[in-house]
């Protein structure tokens, strides 16, 4: 079974990623964040409201473990590559926490799915209701005729 997880960077602090959602199954990440994402709707995270005009960027992970199983390995190696550096060096002693200790860490070992699920800036379904009809080559036939119908009759060229 795979595991998603939604980190998103606000507007407000681009320099910061924020692991929003986590652990869920592909029905609820679809539910919860992915579908609310394409309508443009503010989204219910905990009991956190993440605004939506506040999002700046979006990035959906994958993973085949839990976020807490998945960051306790990251922890590990992390804390394996500090000690074996601190083996290999004769004077400089590195003295930290390494990785794994924050949710937004997932994305160092899961894949990114994003495409998968997102092709624009929130609200993108919204307003690109009629573009799909448009492009759609029996309305665009269609409608070529009768505008040329219109344009020759009321030129009287019939």
């Amino acid at each position: 079974m795979s595991y998603y997880h939604v980190l998103v960077t606000f507007t407000d602090s681009p320099e910061n990623t924020q692991c929003v959602l986590d652990d869920l199954s592909e029905q609820e990440l679809k539910t919860k964040f992915v579908r609310l994402y394409k309508k443009g709707k503010d989204i219910l995270c905990d009991k956190d409201l993440v605004r939506i005009e506040n999002i700046k960027s979006v990035q959906i992970i994958s993973t085949n473990k839990k976020n807490e199983d998945e960051l306790s390995i990251i922890q590990e190696e992390s804390f394996k590559k500090i000690q074996e550096l601190n083996r290999q060096s004769d004077s400089i002693a590195i003295i930290s926490l390494g990785y794994g200790y924050n949710s937004e860490d997932i994305a160092y070992v899961g894949k990114d799915v994003t495409s998968q699920y997102i092709i624009g800036a929130p609200g993108y379904e919204t307003s690109n209701l009629i573009l799909p009809f448009f492009n759609n080559s029996w309305v665009m036939t269609i409608g070529t005729g009768l505008i040329l119908a219109i344009l020759v009759t009321w030129l009287g060229l019939d």
